[in-house]
């Protein structure tokens, strides 16, 4: 049992506190363990919150760093810059950023269940830019994320098809090039996703742009 002191009457008394209040509790100093085993858990766990505590706050401060950084990558040999600076540009970039702090301590189940959420529309994902969740998403996740916005709804978010291209597969980014090649995304620079494209789907693109130069 756990015990927390309390004035009633101006009366020092204890009474009775749960596991997870005592966590919470302000002064922790002035609880009372009647056993030793539930003592040793207690400060088991306020160890381990403030290690995850201290990990999420390095994570904030290595965002940070990201944030105007532009990081040159390298893809099956390929060079590519990739603008972090991008994950923090959306409007309500304050919840991007919320998401991403909880990501990388989610397992598999979790990161399904949200991107199902953000595929149904549901609100409290309205704001989330694709461009800071995908880094801790599966590719096949990812995929759909993509397939659904970029697209299938043929969004605004044009701009960041660029971003999002080093986190979807090869199939995916052909099915854009199907969609290049009958006339729509024209605006996307598309020899900026050549790095990630299957050699055939280079190939479709350039024998597309010798095509239009013919044609004018």
């Amino acid at each position: 049992m756990i015990l927390k002191k309390v004035m009633i009457d101006n009366k020092v008394v204890f009474e009775e506190i749960s596991f997870e209040d005592a966590l919470k509790y302000e002064n922790k100093e002035e609880l009372v363990f009647t056993d030793e085993d539930e003592q040793d858990e207690f400060e088991d766990a306020l160890e381990e919150l403030e290690e995850a505590k201290e990990e999420i706050e390095e994570l904030e401060e290595e965002l940070k760093d990201l944030k105007n950084k532009n990081i040159h990558l390298n893809f099956n040999g390929k060079g590519f810059n990739f603008d972090f600076g991008n994950l923090f540009s959306m409007k309500s970039g304050s919840k991007s950023n919320k998401l991403i702090g909880a990501l990388p301590f989610m397992n598999k189940e979790d990161t399904y269940e949200i991107v199902e959420e953000i595929l149904n529309n549901k609100e409290e994902y309205k704001y989330v830019s694709l461009v800071s969740v995908f880094p801790f998403l599966e590719k096949k996740d990812c995929d759909k994320l993509f397939n659904k916005f970029i697209l299938e709804d043929n969004n605004k978010s044009k701009q960041s098809i660029i971003c999002l291209a080093p986190f979807i597969s090869k199939e995916c980014l052909s099915s854009l090039v199907d969609e290049y090649i009958k006339g729509n995304y024209q605006e996307v620079q598309i020899d900026h996703l050549y790095p990630f494209m299957d050699s055939q789907d280079v190939k479709r693109v350039f024998k597309y742009i010798i095509s239009k130069k013919e044609e004018n």
